[in-house]
């Protein structure tokens, strides 16, 4: 069976609703991660990108709330404006090579922190 390519999505929205705004937000949260309040860098396929936007479409007010969804390239990256990271600190949607919840990093516990020596 042929693996599905993940693509990259930036996911964005403006919802004038406080209550509105929560659904979304945990809906995004679970999906993918944030870059501010209401953008989000996500991976997931086609399929995936569908059932998702199902899911916002189920929330939102289509009449008072905006919600966008672009491909970005991860081939070009772009930074525009004033850097909010320290030179040389990049955040990647890339699968780290080890996991520190799955313990295959002797150096780092659970919660990601170093050990105490």
């Amino acid at each position: 069976m042929p693996v599905k390519a993940k693509k990259y999505w930036l996911f964005c929205y403006d919802i004038t609703c406080p209550r509105r705004l929560a659904r979304v937000a945990r809906l995004a949260r679970d999906h993918g991660a944030s870059f501010q309040y209401s953008v989000w860098l996500m991976t997931m396929d086609n399929a995936g990108l569908d059932i998702f936007l199902q899911q916002i479409q189920a929330v939102i007010d289509e009449r008072k709330d905006d919600i966008r969804c672009y491909p970005v390239s991860v081939q070009t990256p772009c930074i525009c404006g004033r850097q909010i990271l320290p030179e040389g600190v990049f955040i990647s949607a890339e699968a780290l090579p080890w996991q520190p919840e799955t313990g295959n990093c002797p150096d780092v516990d659970r919660k990601g922190r170093q050990p105490l020596v």
